[in-house]
């Protein structure tokens, strides 16, 4: 899934062997630990608290480590460090 044109005709019901393969892969990583990132920062963020589903954040947490990407890359902090690095 490497080529932005194919996302022109991308199968939106893939099958689940397609999807699972994906997800194994690395992008298909980097997608897993980006959707928990904002998910865990979007179910903290519910208000009032007592609402907020706390053994979802806390299994997502728990998932985390399976997909080994850095919460800089999705907060854009490591973005800013590196334009700030280049100038």
């Amino acid at each position: 899934m490497d080529n932005p044109d194919q996302y022109t005709g991308v199968n939106t019901a893939p099958t689940q062997e397609q999807a699972l393969e994906f997800a194994s892969s690395q992008r298909g990583n980097y997608i897993v630990a980006q959707a928990l990132y904002y998910g865990i920062k979007a179910l903290e963020a519910v208000k009032p608290e007592h609402m907020q589903e706390k053994s979802n954040i806390s299994d997502m947490k728990y998932l985390l480590p399976a997909f080994p990407f850095p919460q800089e890359f999705f907060d854009g902090t490591l973005l800013a460090e590196m334009k700030e690095k280049l100038g």
